[in-house]
């Protein structure tokens, strides 16, 4: 079954749907990571029925590379006893808006996206230029960014969040 050929594609299937409609995917594909450490839980979609379709699916697949996030931004917050107000993303996910405003929603934080999306080879590439002196420093300027603010009800998040972690706890027992 095929569900989108490019990125495109999938944020329009998932912006198809106003929301997940009870579907939680949990990506254990090779086990959970941080915090959890269990390598051999299997991954699971729970909340499927009869009114789930692809979009759905989707959608739910992206709220989940948010989750994750937040699991370990929950993490970090603790460690540092503080807040984290603003995270920076990159790479091909980031090209993918709803993916960025709802990881900005989930994470109650703001994201910001530079307009180009690999900035880790542009920032490979400064590197090798200032190495053999092609580049000074003084090139360098800030490059323009994507602002993301949350724009979900903090009572929205914790519902969403709670069924996300009852998914992983059920995931991780199975």
């Amino acid at each position: 079954m095929k569900f989108f050929s490019n990125a495109g594609e999938s944020e329009a299937l998932a912006r198809s749907v106003e929301d997940t409609n009870g579907v939680v995917i949990v990506p254990a594909f090779t086990g959970l990571g941080a915090p959890y450490w269990n390598d051999t839980c299997k991954g699971a979609i729970y909340g499927l029925t009869r009114g789930a379709n692809r979009g759905h699916l989707v959608r739910a697949a992206l709220e989940a590379m948010c989750y994750q996030t937040k699991d370990l931004v929950n993490v970090m917050e603790a460690e540092l006893n503080e807040k984290i107000t603003d995270i920076k993303v990159d790479g091909g996910a980031s090209v993918n808006k709803l993916l960025v405003q709802s990881q900005s929603d989930i994470l109650e934080t703001t994201v910001i996206k530079p307009e180009l999306a690999e900035t880790t080879a542009l920032g490979a590439a400064r590197l090798a230029g200032l190495a053999v002196g092609f580049y000074s420093m003084d090139d360098f300027k800030e490059d323009s960014a994507l602002v993301y603010e949350p724009q979900m009800d903090h009572d929205k998040v914790v519902e969403k969040y709670d069924r996300w972690k009852k998914a992983v706890e059920a995931t991780l027992k199975f």
